[in-house]
């Protein structure tokens, strides 16, 4: 997987093949024991990511990392914190989707050095301002900022919990 990531990034323009670096970065550090992850970028005809649980299987829309690179590995971090919970049965007290934004908050800010990414994404969200819909489990955009950027200036908390939960010892 490793050289087709290689292959396909010397071949793709900016700035998909610094993308397809990064996610494949974001898949092996959040990829423990116990799980399979396939992942591609892909054309949606949609700004999205998702995770096909069945498939086991991420989804990071083209046109989302053409829109936003940063966007973009938040989006993939978030949905491999679905892999994580679906796939390792953690458990979880509360939203799903907050859980997987605390996954998202930890690769970018404990595993790797795109913490910067975090703090975007939580002023992208509460810029956004979006009312919370009862058939979307996401909460509202507001929120989520507001909780994303509380991860982003205080991460310690994550790195006590999901460090236990996973069995992490030792981060970057």
């Amino acid at each position: 997987m490793i050289a087709v990531t290689l292959l396909l990034a010397i071949t793709e323009p900016e700035p998909i093949a610094q993308s397809r670096l990064d996610i494949a970065q974001i898949v092996a550090d959040l990829t423990f024991p116990g799980m399979e992850v396939t992942w591609e970028i892909a054309k949606c005809g949609q700004v999205n990511a998702y995770y096909q649980p069945k498939l086991k299987h991420l989804v990071v829309c083209r046109e989302l990392v053409e829109y936003s690179p940063w966007l973009a590995r938040f989006a993939a971090a978030h949905e491999m914190g679905h892999a994580m919970v679906r796939q390792l049965d953690l458990p979880i007290t509360g939203m799903e989707e907050m859980a997987a934004d605390e996954v998202a908050a930890l690769e970018l800010c404990i595993f790797s050095d795109h913490c910067m990414d975090l703090a975007r994404t939580a002023d992208y969200f509460y810029t956004l301002d979006g009312e919370e819909l009862p058939a979307d489990p996401h909460p509202s955009d507001r929120r989520r900022g507001i909780t994303l950027m509380r991860l982003y200036l205080d991460p310690a908390p994550l790195v006590h919990t999901w460090g236990r939960l996973l069995g992490i010892t030792g981060v970057k």
